[in-house]
């Protein structure tokens, strides 16, 4: 389920970097309102845990890592 929103967030800032420049303001407002949605799905669900799964370390987390550094870019 985690890396289903992980993947989600990473077409959201899919179609905002590729799409016309035109449209990009309002699709950047609704990027900004996917990740705090998302982030919030994602911080209920991780709890106190370090890692997505609760096992330890997995691919969801790479993606996970990959996309926080991506958003620090879009968002400052």
């Amino acid at each position: 389920m985690l890396l289903s929103v992980v993947m989600d967030l990473r077409n959201s800032i899919t179609r905002t970097a590729y799409g016309s420049k035109d449209g990009y303001p309002a699709r950047l407002e609704e990027l900004k309102a996917a990740f705090r949605r998302h982030f919030a799905k994602l911080s209920g669900a991780l709890g106190d845990q370090s890692f997505l799964a609760s096992f330890g370390l997995c691919p969801a987390d790479f993606h996970f890592y990959e996309l926080l550094r991506q958003v620090r870019c879009i968002v400052g």
